[in-house]
């Protein structure tokens, strides 16, 4: 008797040999037919033949395989299914001589009692030949009673990565993304959690479905609504791809360089502490400390600041004040510093122009830091837009040297993207990966939208259009 395989053990070996046949992959359609045949005669053998045949069967076909509703999965349970003998017989028929190639396949076990046929198609993906099928989806009915099988049976088996296959990687729903999903999910569920879906409409392409989870001996239960659309024939989680709002009103990005060792920097840092403490949630400032790896203590952590520099056109002096990407401010005598009052009026009082909204979730290792921004304009051209987005540090380790008291708001990842087919106005996603640990309490989030001409360097055009922060608890 045929000895069935564990689901999740080949589904690892299928990821090792994805990697693998995307090397050693059959190049030839002759070599694809003849590999095909050869894994299925050995998954009709003994022991470890079984394991082999069966993984390599599978790594033959695409992850995003579809053909008239079957998955990859189905394909799976297929072969996995029988105790195949060497009576069966497989049968390829090459139906036309030019890629994607399609195919009459026929299965048939004299000793089981099978005779399966049917036509599916092989395309050319990556250097090698591989099953993709005809991307002809099941109906609509159809996944959701497949999707309530398969996601009760997953959880129950504390098979996260499969239940989470049928999840878009950029899904967001209520402002929830899909590594929040993962963490709700993983916990050890019982034989008897049971998952259920009620449509509800159709919005937009998307199909809107009440969502129930509940497992008794948890005293557990969960709802929710959630979206649902097709992509290349299968059908994915999407959510309802929208993150709450946070800017109601119009915010301010003030940006200074400083150094542990500068003294007019420490007036320059009391006065825009002074001025958050006016406007705690629309005054935002963040500290760049360029030239402290001359201090014995390099807190820049990325690159030395080399963007900075040249987009603030620093002059090898600190410290230098930007204002929304407008108002420049170099030095720090009591006359320049008295200027930031009316430039800090100024831009608050301007109209607004973006809203934004963000949400993120932490990686394991407490340093990276995904998120989703949405961002809403109000009457505005949207060309040489970039998205940017900040970690900083409130009260960092280290000491000014001028000061003596510790160090704040200092600048610990940064990144930047352009923004491209703002009129969707879709979520965009974002990764930042900070050198030092997020101690949640002591770490913000900023999210700006900059108006940059170059990219590279300011000019007089550029501007901060709005900006954000958010602490990181």
């Amino acid at each position: 008797m045929r000895k069935f395989i564990w689901f999740s053990l080949i589904y690892i070996i299928f990821l090792g040999c994805n990697r693998f046949e995307k090397k050693l992959g059959p190049v030839k359609i002759s070599d694809f037919e003849s590999e095909f045949q050869t894994a299925f005669i050995r998954l009709c053998e003994e022991g470890d033949n079984i394991t082999w045949g069966l993984t390599r069967l599978m790594s033959l076909y695409a992850g995003d395989y579809v053909n008239d509703g079957e998955e990859w999965e189905d394909r799976f349970d297929f072969y996995n299914s029988q105790p195949w003998t060497k009576n069966s017989q497989l049968i390829l028929k090459r139906l036309n001589n030019t890629s994607p190639y399609h195919y009459y396949v026929q299965l048939n076990d004299v000793d089981l009692g099978v005779n399966e046929f049917w036509e599916d198609t092989v395309s050319y993906r990556e250097g090698h030949y591989i099953w993709t099928g005809n991307h002809v989806p099941m109906s609509p009915e159809a996944f959701q009673n497949k999707f309530v099988l398969r996601a009760t049976k997953y959880l129950a088996e504390g098979n996260i990565n499969r239940f989470l296959d049928y999840y878009d990687d950029q899904y967001l729903n209520n402002h929830q993304m899909k590594a929040h999903l993962r963490k709700i999910l993983t916990r050890d569920w019982s034989e008897e959690v049971r998952i259920s879906l009620i449509f509800l409409a159709e919005e937009n392409d998307l199909a809107k479905f009440h969502v129930e989870l509940k497992d008794p001996s948890w005293s557990l239960e969960m709802e929710w609504e959630d979206y649902l659309y097709l992509q290349a024939g299968k059908y994915l989680w999407i959510g309802d791809q929208k993150v709450n709002i946070i800017s109601h009103g119009q915010n301010m990005l003030v940006q200074s360089t400083t150094d542990r060792l500068c003294t007019f920097c420490v007036q320059v840092s009391e006065e825009l502490h002074r001025l958050e403490a006016l406007e705690p949630e629309r005054f935002i400032f963040l500290k760049y400390h360029i030239g402290d790896n001359n201090a014995g203590v390099d807190l820049s952590n990325y690159n030395n600041y080399a963007d900075e520099k040249l987009y603030f056109d620093w002059p090898d002096a600190n410290p230098l004040t930007l204002f929304q990407a407008q108002d420049r401010v170099a030095g720090g005598s009591p006359t320049e510093i008295s200027r930031f009052v009316a430039i800090t009026e100024q831009h608050l009082n301007a109209p607004l122009e973006v809203e934004l909204g963000v949400t993120y979730d932490y990686a394991t290792d407490n340093r990276t830091l995904t998120g989703i921004v949405s961002v809403k304009f109000i009457d505005i051209e949207t060309e040489n837009l970039y998205l940017q987005y900040a970690i900083y540090e409130k009260e960092a380790e280290e000491i000014s040297f001028v000061s003596q008291k510790k160090v704040t708001h200092v600048v610990r990842a940064r990144g930047s993207q352009k923004l491209e087919l703002l009129e969707s106005e879709k979520p965009v996603p974002f990764t930042l990966v900070s050198p030092n640990l997020l101690r949640d309490n002591e770490h913000y989030l900023v999210v700006w939208v900059q108006k940059m001409m170059n990219g590279v360097t300011r000019t007089d055009e550029d501007r901060v259009l709005n900006v954000i922060k958010v602490s990181l608890w």
